[in-house]
């Protein structure tokens, strides 16, 4: 605003700097430290994720999967079967689910820009991950005689779409449990996946982009779904 109101005064379109004298209130930022779980801490709470997840339990599906791919909450609750490449191994983010609507069919939305249409690799426990889940999702919907239109990854056993209080409170859950250092919702688990990434050596542009995993980090930590 102040870069602004300069441009404003030069060019006579105004005679006064609103600016000056203005200090700007608010409180700190966290320091980045405070943004994101360490390694180890996030490879302790993906296992517990993983342990504690069925169809009841979808939250911990949404961490485990948010936590490895990087994603959203919104791209993340926005998966279909359709946009995993089971023989590629990659999913495919090309929409996101307006959870915000409180809709639990046909929410699907744009993305929050041009460079959040991607496709992502993934890893060997993601993909163990997906495969545990569509089991589980075509016994209980051929039990319950249930066709989901939307074909949702993450359509829980009362075939709902999770909020993201509902995230929130079951990570809360895990955080407890694994005693982390720090308190952070489920968008910290984007940061989290970032610094990791970072620290296995992955470059910062292929981070920023979120298009790759460290080569050997999935098959190093392939604990994490046992």
């Amino acid at each position: 605003m102040r870069a602004v109101a300069g441009e404003a005064l030069e060019d006579g379109i105004i005679t006064k700097d609103f600016t000056r004298h203005v200090d700007l209130g608010g409180e700190d930022s966290k320091p980045a430290i405070d943004k994101f779980l360490n390694q180890q801490e996030f490879i302790d709470l993906l296992s517990l994720a993983a342990q504690r997840a069925d169809m009841q339990h979808m939250s911990d599906y949404i961490i485990f999967a948010q936590g490895l791919l990087g994603t959203r909450f919104e791209e993340t609750i926005g998966i279909t079967w359709d946009r995993i490449d089971w023989e590629h191994q990659t999913v495919r983010i090309d929409r996101s689910w307006n959870y915000k609507a409180k809709q639990q069919y046909g929410a699907f939305g744009g993305l929050k820009n041009k460079s959040s249409y991607r496709t992502l690799p993934m890893s060997h426990d993601l993909m163990a991950m997906f495969e545990q889940l569509q089991g589980e999702q075509e016994n209980l919907y051929a039990a319950q005689r249930y066709n989901d239109p939307d074909s949702l990854v993450f359509r829980n056993f009362y075939h709902n779409v999770v909020n993201n209080n509902a995230v929130n409170d079951t990570l809360k859950r895990l955080r407890t449990a694994i005693k982390a250092h720090i308190q952070i919702t489920s968008h910290g688990l984007r940061h989290t996946n970032g610094s990791v990434l970072l620290y296995n050596g992955v470059e910062l542009m292929a981070v920023s982009q979120q298009s790759a995993w460290p080569r050997g980090y999935a098959d190093h930590h392939k604990d994490l779904c046992a």
